[in-house]
């Protein structure tokens, strides 16, 4: 992708859907601590925080997926993010003393935002939209 790139369908889809998702996963961390820390296994304290974060992050994927250009130095950021969100939750795996519930909310967190930043790589790597014919012409209006 070159410094920008105009409404690339599958990127943009694929940054909303990721947005949203990590919104309501942040709401999710900031209204479910009291029932979710003790299931899980994880620390109470870090709900609000995470929650804080996601809900941040959801709102950034969400602006960029409705901006006119995307540029490409922000998808790059987004499939880093994810990939490292990836990592700390495989390392929090080894590093807690989970619940076997837990173990698989963590499995399901990693494996949603593997997903997600292979999605966008991919639609970072798609090029830009067009309108053209099969000739290369642009279509004309029936």
């Amino acid at each position: 992708m070159n410094a920008t790139t105009t409404k690339p369908a599958m990127l943009r889809a694929t940054l909303r859907a990721d947005g949203w998702g990590t919104a309501a996963f942040g709401v999710l961390m900031l209204t479910g601590s009291g029932w979710l820390a003790k299931p899980l296994g994880l620390p109470l304290s870090w709900f609000a925080p995470i929650g804080a974060v996601m809900i941040a992050g959801g709102a950034a994927l969400g602006y960029l997926a409705e901006r006119h250009a995307i540029r490409a130095w922000a998808v790059r950021a987004a499939v880093l993010v994810n990939t490292a969100a990836a990592v700390a939750i495989l390392a929090l795996l080894v590093l807690l003393p989970l619940t076997a519930v837990g173990v698989v909310f963590l499995l399901a967190g990693a494996a949603w935002v593997t997903a997600f930043a292979v999605l966008e790589h991919r639609g970072s790597r798609r090029p830009p939209e067009t309108h053209e014919g099969r000739s290369g012409e642009p279509e004309r209006p029936s």
